[in-house]
C-alpha cells in the first residue's frame, strides 16, 4: 500500500464519501484482490482460496471491502517472506460472512497484539519491515462502516490469523 493509497482512504471516507452498499458476488472480488497480489510477489507464492457453504451475494461497498482485504493480503505477505503461501477461506454462515486470511510468518507477540489497530504503532518485531502503522487502524475504521467485525489472533515466529466477519442482513 502506498502513500498515495493510504492518504486517499483517510481522505474520501472522512470527507464525507458515504459508502455505496450494494448486493455483490464476493468470490470474483477476493479472486481479483489475490490475482493482484500473486502477480507482484517475487516468491511465486499463490494464496489458496477455500469457498465453504454455499456461495450467495453479500450486502457490501465494494470499494472499502477491497481495501480492507487488500491490506490484510498484503500483510499476510509482507510479514511472511521466504515462507509458505497465505491461506484464505471465504464462509457463508447462517446469518453471517466471514474471510480469513492466515499467514505463517513472524506473527505478534501478545503485547503488541493489543494495540495492533492503533494509529502509528507497530509490532517491535516488525520495525525492519516498511509500513506506516495506519494500515489496520484504517481497516478497523472501514470495517465499521461496513458493518463487520475484526479478530485477529497470532502467534510469534508461527503467524497471524485475520478473521473478517460480516451480517447478511443490510439495513440503510
Amino acid at each position: 500500500m502506498t502513500a498515495f493509497d493510504i492518504s486517499w482512504m483517510i481522505c474520501s471516507y472522512s470527507n464525507g464519501h458515504e459508502p455505496e452498499f450494494n448486493q455483490i458476488e464476493i468470490v470474483p472480488i477476493i479472486q481479483e484482490v489475490i490475482q493482484e497480489f500473486e502477480t507482484i510477489d517475487r516468491e511465486g507464492r499463490k494464496v489458496e482460496l477455500r469457498v465453504e457453504g454455499d456461495a450467495v451475494p453479500v450486502w457490501t461497498d465494494q470499494k472499502l471491502f477491497g481495501h480492507v482485504l487488500r491490506n490484510m493480503v498484503s500483510n499476510a505477505f509482507k510479514f511472511s517472506p521466504d515462507r509458505p503461501s497465505p491461506e484464505l477461506t471465504l464462509t457463508f454462515g447462517k446469518d453471517d460472512w466471514k474471510v480469513t486470511i492466515k499467514d505463517h510468518g513472524i506473527g505478534i507477540s501478545k503485547e503488541d497484539l493489543k494495540s495492533v489497530f492503533d494509529p502509528f504503532l507497530r509490532a517491535k518485531i516488525a520495525m525492519d519491515i516498511s509500513g506506516s502503522g495506519l494500515g489496520t487502524a484504517i481497516v478497523i475504521d472501514y470495517m465499521n462502516i461496513l458493518r463487520g467485525t475484526i479478530d485477529m489472533s497470532s502467534e510469534e515466529g508461527r503467524g497471524t490469523i485475520v478473521t473478517l466477519s460480516f451480517p447478511f442482513e443490510y439495513t440503510p
